[in-house]
C-alpha cells in the first residue's frame, strides 16, 4: 500500500497534499519533517502517532486504498458517443505553404506523417458532418473545426462543407473554428467566415526577427511576419465582428531573447485586444532539445507574475508588454477546478485520459477517426473507427482503460488525481506502451506539484494576511 500524500514547501510555509481527498493543508515544520521522511523512505504511516491522529481528525491521511482502476464512462460509452458528440475536427488538407522549423510535419524521426498534397474529399467531409449530426442529438450546439496543413489552401472546400452543415444542422447552433497561418486569407474568405460564426486563430511566433526565423514560406523568401501583421490589421479595421472572435497562437523558443515575444505588441498594437495563447515549442520528436536561456526564463517569469497580479487585482497599471493574461486566466480556472475537494473511491481512475471521440473527434483526409489531432496518425493503435463504418467500440474501450497497463503503479501514486498522462504518452505504434507511460511519471509528478504550488500561490495572493480555510494550520 502506497502513502497517497505529498509534502512540499515554499517561502511562506509547509504543506500537505492528500490524494485521498484531493486537498491541501498548511502544516508546521515538525509535521513536514516527519511526513517527508515517510514519503522519501516509503515507510508505512504510524497511525498511532499524535500528529497523524490530529491530521485524521481534520480528514487527512485516512487509509483508503484504491482497489481497482476503472474509468467511470466504461459502462455507458456507447450511449455517450451515440448521443453526445460535441466537436468534429476535419483534417481538410495536409498541404501547407510554410515550413516551420519546429513543426513535426516539416521534419521528424520518420515515425510521423509529413506535409503532403492529400486533401479531404467532399464526400468524406459530408459523411463526417452527417455522423456528427446523427451522434449529437442530445446537444444544443456542436462545433466543427478545420485543421491542416493550412486550411485556407482549401477555402472553397471549407465553404461547401459549411454550407452543407448549415443545412444539416438547421435549428441547432454550430460554432466553427479554424487555425491559420494567415498568409493566404482573402476578402472573400474573411467575409465568409465572419458571416458564419467562425472563431479564428492566427499563428504568429513573436516579432519579425524570431517569427521569420522559425516560420518560413516553402517557396520564396518573403516575410511571413509581414503577411500576418497585414492580415491582423485588416481584420481589425474591416471585419470587426470577426476581430472580436480572433485569437493568437504563439509558439516560443526558450533559446531566444524573451523581448522578441513581448515586444510584438508594440509593433502590432491590435494584439493588446486579442486573446493570446502561448506554448513552448515541443521537442519530443526532435533530435535537438530545448535550451532555456537565463534571459528567457527571467522575462517569462516576470511577465507571468505580473499577469497573476493583474488577474487577482493586485496590479492595476495598464501594460502592453505582457502576453500572458489569457494563459493565466485559463490556468487559474483549470487548476482551481482540478483542486475541488472530494473523496477518491476505491474504484477510481487517474486524471489525464479523455473519453476517446467524446469531446473531440478527429477525422483524417481519408476518413479515419482518431480521438485527437495531436495523436500520431501512423499509430494504428489510436484509430477508433472510420466515417464509413462508424466507431470501433473495442478500440475505444481499450484506449479508455489505458491506465490498466500501469494499474499497480497508479494505485500507489500520490499524483493519481492530478495526473495528466494521456494517450500521447503511451504510443507503442501497434500497442499501448507501458514503458513509455511509466517514463513520463517523473515529469507528471513534477507538473502535479507545480499545480499544487500554483494553487497555494493563488490563495496567498488573494489573502496576504488571513489565509483560506485549507491553509489553516
Amino acid at each position: 500500500m502506497g502513502n497517497l500524500f505529498h509534502v512540499f514547501k515554499d517561502a511562506k510555509g509547509f504543506y500537505l497534499y492528500d490524494q485521498g481527498i484531493n486537498s491541501v493543508k498548511v502544516i508546521d515544520d515538525k509535521t513536514y519533517a516527519m511526513l517527508l521522511e515517510i514519503e522519501n523512505s516509503k515507510k508505512s504511516i504510524d497511525y498511532t502517532s499524535p500528529l497523524i491522529k490530529s491530521l485524521q481528525n481534520e480528514g487527512f491521511l485516512i487509509p483508503n486504498q484504491i482497489t481497482d482502476v476503472k474509468h467511470y464512462a466504461i459502462d455507458y460509452i456507447e450511449e455517450l458517443l451515440q448521443r453526445k458528440l460535441t466537436t468534429l475536427v476535419l483534417q481538410i488538407t495536409q498541404k501547407c505553404n510554410l515550413r516551420c522549423e519546429y513543426c513535426s510535419f516539416t521534419h521528424n524521426d520518420g515515425n510521423y506523417r509529413l506535409h503532403s498534397n492529400k486533401t479531404m474529399d467532399l464526400k468524406i467531409a459530408k459523411k463526417s458532418v452527417d455522423f456528427l449530426k446523427k451522434n449529437s442529438v442530445d446537444n444544443t450546439h456542436v462545433s466543427i473545426s478545420f485543421y491542416g496543413g493550412e486550411p485556407f489552401l482549401e477555402f472553397e472546400k471549407i465553404r461547401e462543407i459549411v454550407e452543407y452543415a448549415n443545412l444539416v444542422f438547421v435549428g441547432k447552433e454550430i460554432i466553427y473554428n479554424v487555425t491559420t497561418n494567415a498568409t493566404v486569407l482573402t476578402d472573400k474568405s474573411l467575409r465568409f467566415i465572419e458571416d458564419n460564426n467562425f472563431n479564428l486563430s492566427i499563428s504568429i511566433d513573436g516579432n519579425k526577427y524570431v517569427n521569420d526565423k522559425k516560420r518560413r514560406f516553402h517557396i520564396g523568401k518573403n516575410s511571413v511576419y509581414d503577411k500576418v501583421k497585414a492580415a491582423i490589421e485588416k481584420i481589425a479595421v474591416e471585419y470587426p465582428t470577426l476581430f472580436s472572435k480572433l485569437s493568437i497562437n504563439m509558439v516560443m523558443d526558450p533559446s531566444e531573447d524573451f523581448k522578441n515575444y513581448y515586444e510584438i505588441i508594440n509593433d502590432i498594437p491590435e494584439l493588446s485586444r486579442i486573446r493570446i495563447t502561448t506554448n513552448i515549442c515541443g521537442d519530443e520528436h526532435s533530435a535537438t532539445k530545448n535550451v532555456y536561456t537565463t534571459n528567457f526564463i527571467a522575462g517569462y517569469q516576470y511577465c507571468e507574475f505580473i499577469s497573476y497580479l493583474r488577474y487577482f487585482d493586485r496590479y492595476t497599471v495598464s501594460s502592453k508588454d505582457n502576453i500572458f493574461d489569457n494563459d493565466v486566466a485559463r490556468e487559474v480556472y483549470s487548476i482551481t477546478n482540478s483542486m475541488t475537494s472530494h473523496n477518491v473511491s476505491q474504484v477510481s481512475y487517474p486524471g489525464g485520459p479523455c473519453i476517446p471521440g467524446y469531446r473531440k473527434l478527429f477525422i483524417t483526409t481519408n476518413g479515419d477517426m482518431f480521438p485527437c489531432e495531436k495523436l500520431n496518425e501512423k499509430s494504428r493503435i489510436f484509430k477508433i473507427g472510420t466515417v464509413d463504418n462508424g466507431f470501433d467500440y473495442n478500440s475505444i474501450r481499450r484506449l479508455l482503460q489505458l491506465a490498466k497497463i500501469t494499474e499497480e503503479q497508479c494505485k500507489k501514486c500520490w499524483a493519481f488525481t492530478l495526473c495528466i498522462s494521456c494517450l500521447l504518452n503511451c504510443d507503442g505504434k501497434h500497442r499501448l506502451s507501458q514503458s513509455k507511460r511509466l517514463s513520463k511519471c517523473k515529469e507528471v509528478k513534477s507538473l502535479a506539484e507545480y499545480k499544487l504550488r500554483k494553487y497555494v500561490m493563488y490563495n496567498n495572493i488573494i489573502s496576504e494576511t488571513s489565509r483560506l480555510s485549507f491553509m489553516e494550520v
